[in-house]
């Protein structure tokens, strides 16, 4: 009972000041008394929570047709006016009824809405049912919380009503009032500090600070000119999140120091204190950023205190020596930022009530750089088909004769050839003709066909070569790299040929430059720069480029290239298809005996034709994956 005599009395001064009377409620309660009962929104849930004086069994159990909770107070009386819910669905929660179900039986019922997970936990002062459901609804209460104060019989203008309910969680440092900004800066996210309830009724400002003190159990000083009456109305909110709004509302600020005590004061005279305050130095170790970027990022933080730009607070003050980030100047905050390369450091200068801030904002901004191991696959298939038909035909008699295609001999024992080529060797009437001489197909021909006929006095010899050719060329490269977030990674497959340029000589001249040794990489380029998102997804630039030889010349190699930028957004682990190139050519080359060749059906006796087909697919997969601290990028290779 000896923290609700003092609230009691905290109540009282709040209320009447030095004169007055105050009457406090709850403070006979007797023993194993349910004095409250209140419906909070938690996160991802709904918190039902039952003040209890004293010592109780807690027995719950569900009933279905409605969906409902109920939960037995055993050995508990119900010392609270009782009070009909809103109907409001809270959480899944559609109403709350409690009641004396029988002597030394309290009986909470919740109906649902239909199933939800739910926990009951038995605290030293409350029972807490949490009710898995959205938590997005304003809080409800039904009588008196528990270690509150409720004040009646104002006797004088002036006098406020305070109830403060205290969230039963542990007191952290206060997050709201850490920055010194010399201006108000927007509500931060949800506090996770106490919860308060309390309604001020002109109530000067000092008392109100004393209210928040007693109930956060910080050390709170208040400046000289603080001064002026509050009127406000705080229900279910963070007691860090409700002072600073009175504040706010007020005209002033409050500040934290390294010790943990907070000051209240005007925006000016907080600005005047820094202008005057001793400067401390302090070395701040870097661990994953480099100390040169970290450096230009504090030295931008001390210039967003002199309230103008970049340009007009450098000319304010001199350099700050060879060590300062950006060799440029320090504005007139008199605060200054050196780093060292050796050690990764930085040396910051500074009012202490700045320098805690910064160092906060060291620390928040040299996290782990989150890794990503980048593996990809790229496959690049060469189809090439080559089909050729080529017919060729030699007339002609034993005196005349073309000897092109066929050997024509001088003698009767045919032992002895014409000389010569193309020799025309005519006696009297005679025919020679030649189709198609030059057999372009000769050499590379699978298949060869001779047929020869006499027509009379003529040799009338055909010739047929035919060939299909099918080339093949797969690869399959499958490199891997690890790099850090938003920095890129190059990945190479092939290789790197040399060519020996011999520059052009002049006739008649010497050669006075030597020849030149020169190198290009043949293959597949993959660049990537990785960026890790907020919820873990990765963001990837991707530019993939196939280089491939065709040539070389004195100039230097010939060759083609297939690229491809773009970006695309997968999940951790996901295989992504980045790129995917089919690409077709047909070549087909006919040439044969004028008009005899277009003859439709006939024309390919008399022509010789050369088709080739060539199929090129390129296909990029990347699979990205975000090594966790600790984690393994590869497995070592086993010791043989």
């Amino acid at each position: 009972m000896t923290r609700l005599i003092r609230w009691t009395a905290l109540a009282a001064v709040l209320a009447f000041g030095t004169a007055g009377r105050a009457i406090a409620a709850g403070t006979d309660t007797p023993a194993n008394t349910v004095t409250s009962l209140s419906v909070r929104p938690g996160t991802g849930k709904a918190e039902v929570s039952i003040a209890i004086d004293g010592t109780v069994d807690v027995l719950d159990f569900t009933l279905d047709n409605p969906r409902r909770i109920v939960v037995d107070l055993q050995g508990a009386t119900l010392g609270m006016p009782l009070g009909l819910y809103d109907k409001v669905s809270r959480g899944g929660i559609t109403n709350v009824r409690i009641a004396q179900y029988k002597a030394g039986v309290v009986r909470v019922v919740l109906d649902l809405d239909g199933a939800h997970e739910y926990r009951v936990v038995r605290t030293e002062h409350d029972v807490k049912i949490s009710v898995d459901g959205p938590d997005a609804f304003a809080a409800w209460h039904l009588g008196a919380p528990k270690n509150t104060v409720t004040s009646v019989g104002v006797s004088s203008p002036g006098a406020a009503a305070a109830a403060f309910t205290p969230e039963p969680t542990p007191i952290a440092p206060i997050a709201a009032m850490k920055k010194s900004a010399p201006a108000p800066t927007p509500e931060p996210q949800q506090s996770r500090e106490p919860r308060i309830t309390v309604t001020f009724v002109d109530q000067h400002i000092r008392d109100v600070i004393t209210a928040f003190s007693d109930f956060s159990h910080r050390t709170i000083v208040v400046g000289k000119s603080v001064d002026g009456f509050v009127t406000a109305v705080i229900i279910d909110k963070p007691w860090d999140i409700a002072l600073r709004s009175v504040l706010q509302s007020q005209g002033f600020t409050a500040i934290e120091d390294s010790t943990g005590i907070i000051t209240v004061d005007s925006y000016q005279n907080i600005a005047d204190r820094e202008k005057v305050e001793p400067m401390q130095t302090k070395v701040i170790a870097v661990n994953y950023a480099k100390a040169t970027d970290m450096a230009k990022t504090v030295q931008d933080l001390l210039k967003a205190g002199c309230g103008g730009n970049a340009a007009s607070a450098a000319a304010a003050a001199p350099g700050a020596g060879a060590g300062s980030a950006g060799g440029g100047a320090i504005c007139s905050t008199r605060g200054a930022v050196t780093y060292d390369e050796k050690t990764n450091t930085i040396i910051v200068t500074e009012t202490p009530s700045r320098l805690a801030d910064i160092e906060s904002y060291v620390r928040d901004l040299d996290v782990r750089t989150p890794q990503v191991s980048i593996k990809a696959k790229i496959i690049s298939v060469d189809r090439t088909g080559t089909e050729q038909l080529g017919l060729a035909y030699d007339l002609g008699s034993a005196n005349g004769f073309s000897n092109a295609l066929v050997t024509r001999f001088t003698d009767a024992g045919q032992t002895t050839p014409v000389a010569g080529d193309y020799r025309v060797n005519l006696g009297g009437d005679a025919l020679a003709a030649v189709s198609n001489a030059s057999r372009p197909f000769k050499s590379s021909a699978a298949l060869s066909l001779i047929y020869n006929m006499t027509l009379g006095g003529f040799n009338l010899t055909s010739f047929i070569d035919a060939m299909s050719e099918q080339n093949l060329t797969d690869i399959q490269a499958e490199p891997s790299i690890t790099t850090v977030d938003n920095r890129e990674a190059t990945l190479f497959a092939g290789q790197t040929q040399a060519f020996l340029l011999t520059p052009p000589i002049i006739a008649g001249q010497i050669q006075s430059v030597a020849p030149q040794i020169s190198r290009q990489d043949v293959g597949i380029t993959l660049r990537v720069t990785p960026h890790v998102t907020a919820n873990r997804q990765i963001q990837l630039t991707v530019f993939i480029e196939q280089q491939t030889l065709l040539s070389v010349t004195v100039a230097g190699p010939n060759t083609t290239k297939q690229n491809n930028t773009s970006q695309v957004l997968v999940a951790d682990g996901e295989t992504a298809v980045i790129s995917g190139l089919t690409q077709t050519q047909v070549t087909k080359n006919k040439k044969g005996i004028p008009f005899l060749m277009n003859l439709p059906g006939i024309g390919k006796f008399f022509s010789q034709s050369d088709t080739i087909e060539r199929k090129q697919d390129l296909l990029m997969l990347i699979t990205p994956h975000i090594v966790d601290e600790g984690e393994v990028v590869r497995t070592a290779p086993a010791k043989p």
